[in-house]
């Protein structure tokens, strides 16, 4: 066989394994993010169900966003396999998690948890402020008394867990 005719059939094999990706534009009808996929339906009202929302399953890591329901999304397939999708781009999210190793940051409309293992950030500024408000110095006349601006470290936490769940 020449080198021509065996660089063709080459070709020709690759190709017919190669399968066009496909991105398909969906609504978002429902999420379930204890399995991690959502359901929706497209422009010409095909249904789409257990779409992925990271391409990976399994443990949750990297960059997760979870749409919002009654959003847009597109989608697309996974390798060669033309009924396995995951989200490629969302329109709104309804929640976002960045996890690598151990540390975790969570946002969502109701604020951001930060989280190193089982350590949030929150509870760590909160016992800081805590713990400055008992703040006492020793004097020549003894201890003194709670620190006069007690009430500014109260409004410090109040705006910690205006951001930080």
């Amino acid at each position: 066989m020449s080198f021509e005719t065996e660089f063709e059939r080459g070709l020709s094999e690759m190709a017919s394994r190669q399968k066009s990706t496909v991105v398909i534009p969906l609504l978002v009808t429902a999420i379930d993010e204890i399995k991690m996929v959502l359901d929706g339906m497209d422009s010409e009202g095909v249904d789409y169900f257990d779409v992925r929302i990271q391409a990976t399953q399994g443990e949750q890591s990297g960059n997760i966003a979870i749409p919002a329901e009654g959003s847009y999304v597109l989608i697309s397939n996974i390798g060669k396999d033309e009924n396995v999708y995951f989200v490629v781009a969302t329109s709104a999210l309804l929640k976002s998690i960045v996890k690598v190793g151990d540390t975790t940051i969570k946002v969502d409309s109701g604020g951001v948890i930060i989280a190193k293992g089982e350590v949030e950030l929150k509870a760590v500024l909160e016992e800081l402020v805590d713990a400055i408000k008992l703040l006492t110095v020793s004097t020549s006349q003894g201890p003194s008394g709670p620190p006069l601006n007690a009430a500014q470290f109260d409004l410090i936490k109040t705006r910690i867990n205006m951001v930080l769940k």
